[in-house]
């Protein structure tokens, strides 16, 4: 009897764990429309951050976490001046990461604000980069805090 109270409780918590995972359409978040959209263009192999309305932009970046291994490597986006978006460049000659990558990546957007230039926001959820291939790595690390 002990055991089948034992087995109860087990298939109880474990319940309870995988709800606590699903709730909100899947445990993600939307994006924050306040902080900015960012958006993959697969054709192009690039990433675009377009900035708020009435907020300047001091930096974009993003890290990158391999989906198995873990690996994470980071990439600063430019600016770019005629449109006020940030671009960052996910094609293999891409100069923008400070590391090698080739896999599957979950990407983490973060933008810093000039009249917040010591707190970086998060814009929206992980959004995963299927099949990244960073050959130079060459470029920055994003900015310390």
């Amino acid at each position: 009897m002990r055991i089948m109270r034992a087995l109860l409780l087990l298939m109880l918590i474990a319940a309870l764990a995988v709800l606590a995972g699903c709730g909100g359409g899947g445990g993600l978040t939307p994006p924050d429309p306040t902080n900015g959209t960012v958006a993959v263009v697969s054709a192009d192999q690039q990433v675009v951050y377009t900035p708020p309305a009435g907020r300047a932009v001091y930096s974009v970046y993003a890290y990158f976490r391999n989906t198995i291994s873990s690996q994470t490597i980071s990439a600063n986006f430019a600016q770019d001046n005629p449109t006020g978006r940030w671009k960052l460049d996910i094609s293999p000659a891409s100069t923008q990461f400070n590391g090698e990558a080739s896999g599957d990546y979950n990407m983490t957007t973060w933008v810093i604000f000039m009249d917040a230039d010591q707190t970086p926001y998060q814009i929206g959820s992980a959004i995963l980069v299927p099949d990244l291939d960073i050959l130079g790595g060459s470029g920055p690390p994003p900015p310390p805090f």
